[in-house]
């Protein structure tokens, strides 16, 4: 079994994200989610927010990789808030 963690540097360059962090409009369009679900995500934990002033934050490109991977390793949902469920559970696991 490999327990060694991915690098989700090269993951996130392998998906094209080749910033090191991204607005938070564009994290979520890079997610395919909405802004009520994307600042859900940050809220849980499961997207790393850098607020760098009062009207700017970022996510950086680490997080995004490591959130689609951890989605990747899901079954199937029927729908996108089933996939962050899912992606939840496999953190906790």
């Amino acid at each position: 079994m490999n327990t060694q963690a991915p690098d989700f540097a090269a993951l996130a360059r392998q998906l094209g994200l080749d910033a090191a962090v991204y607005p938070v409009k564009d994290a979520f369009r890079h997610l395919g989610v909405g802004e009520s679900l994307g600042w859900d995500l940050i809220n849980q934990g499961m997207l790393r927010a850098i607020r760098l002033t009062a009207k700017k934050t970022v996510i950086t490109a680490e997080s995004i990789a490591r959130l689609l991977h951890e989605c990747e390793q899901c079954p199937p949902p029927s729908s996108q808030a089933d996939r962050v469920t899912q992606a939840q559970k496999s953190r906790r696991a």
